[in-house]
């Protein structure tokens, strides 16, 4: 609330503890439950064959349980590391001067498209 009137942001406000919780709740009220979701899929796919575009089975992935995404794996039971990660990053070469280190940094920049600062 400011001296201007009531401040609501249409975003999910960077920092905020409860930001997990806030996209749960608006993708459960965009998506609705999963009957509906059914024929949000259904209509999609109707879309799709519309336009003539063709989806590749083997490369879609439909109603997991759990996800790998960025590192982690996302499940119903909450979200951890990827344990392969966390080897990897065990058994990679200390970086020997600040150049090596400035190097990893960038390519973990470029290669996940934004860097996990603060996380």
């Amino acid at each position: 609330m400011t001296d201007a009137g009531v401040n609501s942001p249409t975003r999910v406000v960077q920092g905020a503890t409860d930001a997990v919780a806030c996209f749960q709740a608006g993708m459960q009220e965009a998506l609705g439950d999963v009957q509906e979701l059914l024929e949000n899929l259904r209509l999609v796919f109707k879309r799709l064959d519309l336009f003539g575009i063709t989806l590749h089975a083997r490369r879609c992935d439909l109603f997991n349980r759990e996800v790998h995404w960025r590192g982690r794996i996302i499940s119903g039971t909450g979200i951890r590391f990827d344990p392969t990660l966390v080897e990897s990053l065990k058994n990679m070469e200390a970086p020997q001067n600040a150049g090596h280190s400035a190097n990893y940094c960038a390519s973990h920049v470029s290669v996940n498209g934004e860097g996990d600062e603060g996380k």
